[in-house]
Formats: C-alpha cells, sequence, structure tokens
C-alpha cells in the first residue's frame, strides 16, 4: 500500500483505484510512444543504406567487445 493512501479515510477504495488508473493509462502512453519512435527509427535506417551499414558495424563492434570481455573472464 502506497504511504500516500490513507486506509482510514471515507472515500474507501477509490484513490487506490484512481492511483492504480492513472498508472495504466500513463504507462500505456509512454509505451506507445516508444513503439512509435522505433517504428520511425526502423522506417529511415530501413530506407538509408549507409544508416544500416553503420549500424552493422556498430553491432559488430559491441559482439566483438563483449566476446573480448568474456575471454578475459574466468571459468568458474
Amino acid at each position: 500500500m502506497p504511504q500516500f493512501i490513507e486506509t482510514a479515510q471515507p472515500y474507501g477504495p477509490l484513490p487506490f483505484l484512481l492511483l492504480g488508473v492513472s498508472f495504466v493509462v500513463t504507462s500505456t502512453l509512454w509505451g506507445l510512444g516508444v513503439v512509435y519512435v522505433a517504428a520511425l527509427a526502423t522506417k529511415r535506417m530501413r530506407q538509408n543504406a549507409k544508416m544500416a551499414l553503420l549500424v552493422n558495424r556498430l553491432t559488430g563492434i559491441v559482439f566483438i567487445g563483449l566476446g573480448v570481455k568474456l575471454l578475459q573472464t574466468k571459468a568458474s
């Protein structure tokens, strides 16, 4: 139970329900915004060959770096 919801108040579960609904609405809007931006970025990358090449190279560098880091760890 959140600290700012008083259990002995006359409104019953209404404040808790409003908190839940506001959380669901803001989370949904945030998620939809992230999906929209990701879709735009994907569309632009697919249209631009240079961008796709850059992303592929950066991804390769990250995987090589992770492989080197893995080689440096000791097996337990």
